[in-house]
């Protein structure tokens, strides 16, 4: 019997990873737990010294200009790049990118994040004597009325970023479906979303040891004889 994997994340990217994982030979069934909505915003101001991008989201967000930007992922850096958006760097994670910004002097930042942000990066970096200007370029809203039957033989949850993990933990509590989870293996990009889980009994929390895709969904991979 194939394993079935829920995939929460929100619904434009969760189409690839259903096909991935359909590829993989698992049975995936896509349940995103937030939607994601494009705020418009203007530059105002002073030209930033850099610009900062911490998710896909945020850098779709942003049109042309000629500032370079410190990103983190290489997803979202290429995907700037294919639009003629200057990389100045390429982080794995937030803390390895204020790590560099933390080092260097008194510039100016434009951080482009969404209504919910994991990191205060804002504030890590005008502590360090930078000065950043944050916009808010997207929502994520978490998304209502998912039956509480969708846990229903499901073997695995996806977890893609903290956000989603917490409308998860809403979604559980409320429908009080915590007995489910005791034969649910949660499967999450970073330490930081599962934190979220911790309250929570699961079978397992796996991490990927990378925080992309590519990482995740390779120890899904390796695991899987363990999760049937």
């Amino acid at each position: 019997m194939k394993i079935r994997v829920l995939v929460t994340r929100e619904a434009k990217n969760s189409i690839k990873t259903f096909d991935l994982l359909k590829d993989m030979g698992f049975s995936p069934v896509l349940c995103p737990f937030i939607e994601i909505e494009h705020v418009p915003f203007k530059l105002g101001g002073d030209t930033p010294d850099y610009i900062i991008i911490t998710s896909i989201n945020a850098a779709k967000a942003l049109s042309f200009m000629n500032v370079p930007c410190f990103v983190v992922g290489q997803k979202s850096a290429i995907y700037l790049e294919k639009n003629g958006i200057k990389v100045a760097g390429v982080f794995r994670d937030s803390e390895a990118l204020l790590a560099k910004l933390s080092a260097l002097a008194n510039l100016k930042f434009l951080y482009l994040s969404g209504d919910h942000i994991a990191t205060d990066i804002p504030k890590v970096l005008e502590k360090a004597g930078h000065k950043v200007t944050r916009k808010i370029v997207y929502k994520s809203k978490i998304v209502e009325n998912i039956s509480a039957n969708i846990l229903d033989g499901i073997d695995v949850v996806t977890f893609y970023s903290p956000r989603t993990a917490l409308a998860f933990v809403s979604f559980v509590s409320h429908n009080a479906l915590h007995d489910k989870l005791k034969r649910i293996t949660a499967v999450c990009l970073s330490p930081k979303i599962a934190a979220n889980l911790n309250d929570f009994a699961f079978k397992e929390v796996l991490i990927a040891p990378e925080p992309n895709e590519t990482a995740l969904l390779k120890l899904l991979k390796n695991k899987c004889s363990n999760l049937a």
